[in-house]
């Protein structure tokens, strides 16, 4: 092999690897667009149970309909996401939460500012 060859394969080999690296990249984004640690491709449609299994108890379990047009929710299930504070100091916490429908099934996640509980 000529030099020349080792070369073009080099540089294939490295256009085939960053393209991988995007491609995950893209990938994970996509799974994980409203937080980072949550999938949330593995939390919508799937039971609380499930959800719980996978990433632990909740925070915290509200018991509130809600209705939108895009879902209907009968109760909330909520995990802490980060902790922050503001320009004045104030601590905030910002939640993931799950949004579950009458049959158990995870329909919605969205992340929030809520106030403090423990």
């Amino acid at each position: 092999m000529n030099l020349k060859s080792k070369k073009k394969k080099i540089i294939i080999i490295i256009i085939i690897l960053l393209f991988s690296l995007i491609v995950l990249g893209l990938k994970f984004r996509n799974d994980h667009s409203t937080y980072y640690k949550y999938n949330d491709s593995k939390v919508i449609g799937y039971k609380s149970e499930e959800i719980v299994e996978r990433y632990g108890e909740f925070n915290k379990i509200w018991n509130a309909s809600i209705s939108t047009d895009t879902y209907m929710s009968e109760w909330e299930g909520i995990y802490l996401a980060y902790t922050d504070k503001d320009v004045f100091g104030n601590i905030i916490n910002v939640y993931y939460i799950v949004y579950f429908d009458k049959d158990d099934i995870a329909v919605h996640v969205s992340l929030k500012s809520l106030p403090y509980f423990e």
